[in-house]
C-alpha cells in the first residue's frame, strides 16, 4: 500500500491545472497512490475555515481521500473551534480527517510561539498528527517545531519537507525529540535525504510525501527508487507508518 502524506486539493498560484477530487484520484490509480491526506489551499493561503468547509465536500464519499484540518497560528481560538468542527466527529459519522495542517511561511508566524504551544496542546487531546511546513528560513525552520513537541511528547508532529532543501537541519531536529516524523517530500529529489532520516531516526519515522497537486507526484516516487530501501524500508516508508500514525490500520 503506497499511502501519500503530504498532498493538496484546490486552486494554486502556480500555472497548474485545477483537479477535481475524481482527477486526484485518477491521478492516484495513474501513480500507484492507494490514499492522499490532503490539506486544503485555499485553507492555507486565505481562509482556514472556507477552505476546509470546501475540502470536506470534495472528499466527501470518497474512502481514499481524508483530510488535514488546516488551521492558522494568528487565529488560536478559531482554529480550535476548527479541530472541535472536523476532528470531534465519530469515524462511524462519515468523518475523513485524520490530521491537522499548519504552515508557518504562509501564516507569517513561527512555530515557537505561545499560539503553536496551545495548538499543539489541543491537537494532542484529539490523538492525530499535525504536519508542519518546514523549510529553510527562520519562519518555517523545523528547530521551531522541537519545543512544542518536548513538551507535548503524545503528540505526533510531521516535519513536512524534513527542513526543505536544508533537509539535514530536519533530520538533526527530529533526533531531539521521538515524536517528530520526516516526512520526504521537496522540490528536488534528493535520496540522499531519505537515507539520512532512515539513519537518524530509524526507517518507522519516515513518511512518503509527494506535494500533489503543487508537484507531480513521479519525482518522490524517482527519489523512492533511487534510496536504494530494503523491503522492510520501503514498507514502512510507503504506507506502513501512514497507516499506524494516522490510525488507519482497518484501511
Amino acid at each position: 500500500m503506497i499511502i501519500d502524506a503530504h498532498a493538496h486539493f484546490g486552486k494554486v498560484y502556480y500555472p497548474i491545472a485545477y483537479l477535481t477530487a475524481e482527477d486526484i484520484l485518477a491521478y492516484m490509480d495513474q501513480e500507484g497512490i492507494d490514499i492522499s491526506i490532503l490539506s486544503s489551499t485555499l485553507a492555507i493561503t486565505y481562509d482556514f475555515r472556507e477552505g476546509n468547509r470546501e475540502l470536506a465536500a470534495a472528499i466527501h464519499g470518497h474512502p481514499r481521500l481524508l483530510g488535514y484540518v488546516s488551521v492558522n497560528l494568528n487565529y488560536p481560538e478559531e482554529s480550535i473551534e476548527e479541530l472541535a468542527r472536523y476532528l470531534g466527529q465519530s469515524k462511524c459519522a462519515g468523518n475523513q480527517f485524520v490530521g491537522v495542517k499548519v504552515h508557518p511561511l504562509l501564516a507569517k508566524r513561527r512555530y515557537d510561539t505561545p499560539e503553536g504551544e496551545a495548538l499543539t496542546r489541543a491537537v494532542a487531546d484529539y490523538g492525530v498528527p499535525i504536519l508542519v511546513h518546514t523549510f529553510n528560513s527562520p519562519l518555517e525552520s523545523p528547530w521551531n517545531v522541537v519545543p512544542a513537541a518536548k513538551a507535548n511528547p503524545d503528540a505526533p508532529i510531521i516535519l513536512g519537507h524534513m527542513g526543505g532543501e536544508a533537509w539535514w537541519e530536519g533530520v538533526r531536529a527530529a533526533q531531539e525529540s521521538p515524536n517528530l516524523y520526516l516526512e520526504i517530500c521537496g522540490t528536488r529529489t534528493d535520496p540522499e535525504k531519505v537515507r539520512a532520516g532512515i539513519a537518524a531516526v530509524g526507517a518507522e519515522r519516515v513518511l512518503f510525501g509527494t506535494d500533489a497537486i503543487w508537484f507531480d507526484a513521479a519525482h518522490m516516487l524517482g527519489a523512492i527508487e533511487d534510496a536504494g530501501l530494503s523491503s522492510s524500508e520501503r514498507t514502512l516508508i510507503m504506507g506502513e507508518n501512514a497507516k499506524r500514525l494516522f490510525k488507519l490500520e482497518g484501511t
